[in-house]
């Protein structure tokens, strides 16, 4: 099974795997039930041992049940991200401000899959960027300084 990821509902970052910009790989799925926060996204869907996708799966189960009999809450869960409207919502662990599932939108697949094509953090001198969260670059420049 290869890595992916989704971007942030709020600040559409990528949510990262093993992230040399701190914070980057720390987020919050969050549920109407539960939020599960996820301290070291590894790119394989889990956040604080809970599968987004078998989580979607669980909550569209009836309305894709053509897959129900596979047992496969995780493929259900798949062909539901794209097609509907209450889908996978998560937010970069610096970005949750408490909101509620209502409150925010889905997150978009990240077509990089969670790997950090960006380089470096564009933020200001200060760590924060123009989306006004603190996503500050803790990684060492090329002096290792």
């Amino acid at each position: 099974m290869g890595q992916f990821s989704w971007k942030c509902s709020k600040c559409n970052e990528q949510i990262l795997s093993d992230s040399t910009r701190r914070n980057y790989n720390q987020a919050v799925l969050i549920t109407p039930e539960k939020n599960h926060v996820e301290t070291d996204y590894q790119g394989y869907g889990e956040f604080g041992g809970v599968d987004a996708y078998e989580w979607l799966g669980k909550k569209f189960m009836d309305t894709f049940a053509r897959l129900k009999d596979s047992g496969e809450l995780r493929e259900i869960g798949i062909m539901a991200a794209d097609q509907v409207s209450e889908g996978i919502r998560i937010v970069h662990r610096d970005c949750f401000r408490g909101e509620k599932y209502d409150q925010l939108a889905n997150s978009e697949s990240d077509p990089d899959q969670g790997w950090d094509t960006d380089g470096e953090d564009e933020g200001s001198e200060y760590g924060e960027e123009e989306d006004g969260y603190d996503h500050e670059d803790y990684s060492e420049d090329e002096d290792g300084e």
